[in-house]
């Protein structure tokens, strides 16, 4: 117990079970006698117990965490976080960073490897260390803070100052509910498309309700990512989109507050950067920090990224309209579902909050 207790809370135990061994009688050559195990029992009283047990501690720090039990009992979650110290560092060196206005290539690695750390229990902001990362592996080894050095160190700053953001938590009981389920793909040839589909439980569980979207991008999106990174197909971008979209959709929202969402999508790349709350390409980056910004204020809820191959994703029918097949299955799917058409939301691609 011991030892599963540091592994999933970071809180080392200092009240133990064996404490009713407290009082041990001399052994005899009747140790295993049923009267000396009742002889033992009668040794039993509170005093020995409560002198030796220590109250439990609301908090309790360790290995860089700092674990708060306060809220176990009346919100059955436990959080995870980290000392205010090590954030208050973290702050000073992005101050120092301004103050000097420069950064070489030894203090940008030092300083990803300060704010990861103080990152450790939250995806959000991970993605905003790209253009600090890019500043570690520049060729020059100190140049001038960049304009998206700049933007990085104003969001992280601010993100940093509030504690509550740096906190993750951790629900001990599982969802009332069975898991939304949402398909997500897109699809790029000369134009882009994406979509996705959602099912979400009906309140008496009986049964799924399903909610879709899906639009042709508009050549705004595809300039603005094309800003950030030069490339010729878009797929990722695109997979990318679909992969987050549906949690901005403010139809969905009152369904996602408080579930589990499992998403498949087809895409390993946008879904591995997704889970890791990473990417070195800059608007991947910012997509993804959005998305994570975005569960924090769907409070509790938690997601699930899967990934599924294209022939079994429902969001790949929607993609290929123009092949009478896929129209033809995509026709019987609305028969059969019922489902719901809801407008597609497209987060902004450009700087780091929204």
């Amino acid at each position: 117990m011991c030892a599963v207790n540091c592994l999933f809370f970071a809180a080392p135990t200092r009240s133990y079970i064996d404490d009713i061994t407290s009082v041990e009688l001399e052994l005899t050559s009747h140790t295993f006698s049923a009267q000396y195990c009742l002889d033992f029992i009668s040794t039993f009283t509170a005093s020995p117990l409560n002198v030796k047990r220590q109250p439990p501690a609301l908090r309790a720090a360790t290995c860089g965490t700092e674990t708060d039990f306060s809220s176990m009992l009346s919100e059955h979650t436990v959080y995870l976080g980290v000392p205010e110290k090590s954030s208050t560092s973290a702050r000073d060196r992005i101050a120092a960073v301004r103050a000097a206005g420069h950064l070489s290539r030894s203090h940008a690695r030092k300083l990803a490897g300060k704010i990861q750390s103080v990152l450790l229990h939250v995806p959000v902001a991970r993605a905003v260390l790209q253009p600090i990362f890019d500043a570690s592996e520049s060729s020059s080894s100190s140049h001038a803070l960049s304009d998206g050095v700049v933007a990085a160190l104003d969001f992280l700053d601010e993100f940093l100052s509030n504690a509550a953001s740096l906190r993750r938590a951790i629900p001990l009981f599982a969802a009332s509910r069975p898991p939304v389920v949402i398909f997500s793909d897109a699809s790029y040839a000369e134009v882009g498309i994406v979509a996705w589909i959602a099912f979400v439980p009906s309140s008496d569980l009986s049964r799924h309700n399903v909610f879709f979207a899906y639009e042709t991008v508009p050549e705004c999106i595809l300039s603005q990512l094309h800003s950030l990174r030069v490339q010729s197909t878009y797929i990722m971008a695109l997979e990318e989109i679909a992969l987050i979209s549906a949690f901005f959709s403010p139809e969905l929202e009152p369904f996602l507050i408080g579930s589990d969402v499992l998403c498949f999508a087809d895409n390993t790349a946008a879904n591995g950067a997704t889970v890791k709350g990473y990417s070195s390409a800059p608007d991947i980056a910012r997509l993804i920090n959005k998305f994570y910004l975005r569960l924090a204020r769907l409070s509790s809820t938690r997601v699930w990224i899967e990934y599924i191959n294209s022939s079994r994703n429902l969001a790949d029918i929607p993609t290929r309209l123009d092949d009478p097949i896929m129209a033809a299955r995509w026709r019987a799917f609305l028969v059969r579902t019922g489902a719901t058409r809801l407008p597609f939301v497209t987060p902004s691609i450009f700087g780091w909050s929204g």
